[in-house]
């Protein structure tokens, strides 16, 4: 891809110095990925109170001002990477335009598509989209082919593409969007021949970055926290009554990649050889708990761990390893509304809410988000509220709270993303082409770090 270079535009009505209104300065760089990344500076802090708007093909292709898009008196700071895409070879037209103190000014350029076709990328289609959905601007996520082509990519509320990567050949199972500093990161699993290993990746949409954080047993998720360190859920196998039986812990590592053990299933659990999803998980043995996601809480010092297979979320104590609660079959009970039952992706909403991701089969088939309050006195779940359907598949599955009180959720098997109102009401709706599914997907406001990493 082409990382292009572009000095802010500056003239009479927005600078005295005397400089030019355009200095191209262009400094071309070649990275692995695909797209374009057009970045303006700030040197000196020339967006002060201004906002920054970009158009291609006579469209809005980007705008941004700091906690304000489109506005005229927000402050901007740092510089400012603009991903394009184009097609290989194409030559991609843009403008820039600085709006401050009622005075625009533009900037006229231009680059050429890098190493990424776009017309490869197997574009989702937008379904609904109303007035009542957040106000995020992007999703950012990944989408693959079963057997097939995988993508790190991210749209507009549109269904308009603004960045895709192609994947690599082991499968993508995480992904997260850093927003402090613009990085993207991945957790890839191998699944064919070295069965076991995971890497962490990162990029930015300019280019790859060095280094990568491989681990042994890592699968399904990860976390990182703002101390530098990186949580990874990991599989593990003890001998169980003459069986290799596979179950669930937290490794945690360091920035040098120095890596101990947090918390291990087998330490409060006795996982045994039952009927399994996979006889030979990671090549490690029976698939027990299948674990399938991880989170730290901050407030609480405290890992969240999903054991999907059992129906069970464990909280742990991140400084001393101890489990702080049980929630779900092995522990808390759900004494009101659906059980958990092969949760994906548990989020603690406070203290004493939990919002999960869920799937029940018992009776009928039914999969969406659900929403529990915690009785700590009496050790029981509670159902407070649900949108569940039952004509979409669990695999992969999502549940996240937006800042508008929506809940926005993925069937990432089936290839479906909807964000819900409090009320049940589809407000957003995005769809995978048949045959794609959709991994982790997050929504953000923030596609640019106010500082360039």
């Amino acid at each position: 891809m082409i990382a292009l270079w572009l000095a802010a535009c500056t003239s009479d009505s927005l600078d005295t110095s005397g400089q030019d209104p355009v200095d191209s300065g262009a400094d071309d760089t070649s990275s692995a990925g695909g797209g374009c990344a057009v970045t303006v500076s700030n040197e000196g802090e020339r967006f002060q109170g201004a906002a920054l708007r970009g158009e291609h093909d006579g469209t809005s292709w980007a705008t941004y001002s700091s906690g304000a898009h489109g506005g005229t008196t927000a402050v901007l700071t740092g510089d400012f990477a603009h991903a394009l895409i184009a097609e290989v070879g194409a030559t991609i037209d843009y403008t820039l335009f600085l709006e401050k103190d009622g005075a625009i000014e533009t900037c006229d350029g231009s680059t050429t598509g890098g190493a990424f076709d776009a017309s490869a990328f197997p574009a989702p289609e937008v379904l609904t989209d109303t007035d009542a959905r957040s106000d995020d601007r992007w999703l950012v996520g990944s989408m693959a082919e079963l057997m097939g082509d995988s993508f790190q990519f991210a749209v507009d509320r549109e269904g308009n593409l603004l960045f895709a990567r192609m994947g690599d050949p082991d499968f993508v199972e995480d992904l997260a969007y850093l927003e402090d500093t613009g990085v993207v990161q991945c957790l890839r699993v191998a699944h064919d021949g070295d069965e076991g290993r995971s890497n962490i990746i990162s990029f930015t949409w300019a280019e790859d970055l060095d280094g990568r954080l491989t681990t042994e047993g890592g699968h399904h998720d990860y976390d990182r926290l703002a101390d530098g360190a990186i949580a990874v859920l990991t599989a593990e196998a003890q001998v169980v009554d003459g069986d290799d039986v596979v179950s669930d812990g937290i490794w945690e590592y360091d920035e040098e990649g120095v890596g101990h053990q947090v918390y291990s299933s087998f330490s409060n659990f006795e996982p045994v050889a039952s009927t399994p999803w996979y006889e030979d998980f990671f090549n490690l043995g029976y698939d027990w708990s299948h674990g399938n996601d991880v989170q730290f809480y901050p407030e609480r010092d405290s890992y969240v761990l999903s054991l999907a297979r059992q129906g069970t979320i464990v909280e742990v104590a991140r400084s001393t390893g101890e489990v702080i609660r049980v929630l779900g079959t092995l522990g808390y009970p759900v004494v009101s509304g659906l059980d958990l039952s092969l949760q994906h992706n548990p989020t603690l909403l406070s203290d004493d809410t939990l919002l999960t991701f869920n799937h029940t089969s018992a009776g009928a088939f039914i999969t969406g988000a659900i929403e529990y309050s915690i009785d700590e006195e009496n050790q029981t779940l509670v159902q407070t509220w649900a949108y569940t359907v039952d004509d979409l598949d669990y695999f992969l599955g999502q549940a996240q709270r937006l800042d508008n009180g929506n809940t926005l959720i993925t069937w990432g098997y089936s290839g479906v993303i909807r964000e819900v109102t409090p009320a049940g009401d589809v407000v957003w709706e995005m769809v995978a082409p048949e045959g794609w599914f959709f991994g982790r997907m997050k929504l953000v406001d923030e596609l640019y770090p106010a500082e360039a990493p």
